[in-house]
């Protein structure tokens, strides 16, 4: 399969749930197309990443930390609902935790078909 894997470019990101990911995908004989996204920027290079049309070409996207992706995501492609391929999330966060509170799994939601995570 041809994929797409956006994933956070922090140091704060575990290797296994970034290009650790894109690694595996690889090693797993998908065409994997690896798309770090540093969170904490304001601006993003739209130059450094596929087109919709281009993302549409594609099997499928992978969200690796939509959580922490999610607005950079639709600031890329203001249409990402209209690029109709299946797209998987996978959380790196808990939905509920004392520290801060509840993600909003709604908004997450908007990114993919199906997600998923490590604990509720």
């Amino acid at each position: 399969m041809k994929l797409a894997c956006f994933y956070p470019r922090s140091v704060f990101c575990a290797w296994s749930v970034s290009t650790g990911l894109v690694d595996t995908l690889t090693r797993m004989g998908h065409e994997t197309l690896a798309l770090p996204i540093d969170a904490t920027s304001v601006s993003i290079n739209h130059e450094c990443y596929p087109s919709a049309e281009k993302l549409r070409s594609l099997d499928g996207i992978v969200i690796s930390g939509p959580e922490h992706i999610r607005t950079q995501i639709l600031a890329l492609y203001p249409g990402w609902r209209k690029i109709a391929i299946p797209k998987v999330g996978w959380l790196h966060e808990t939905i509920t935790r004392e520290d801060y509170g509840t993600l909003p799994v709604d908004e997450i939601r908007q990114l993919a078909d199906t997600a998923f995570c490590p604990a509720w």
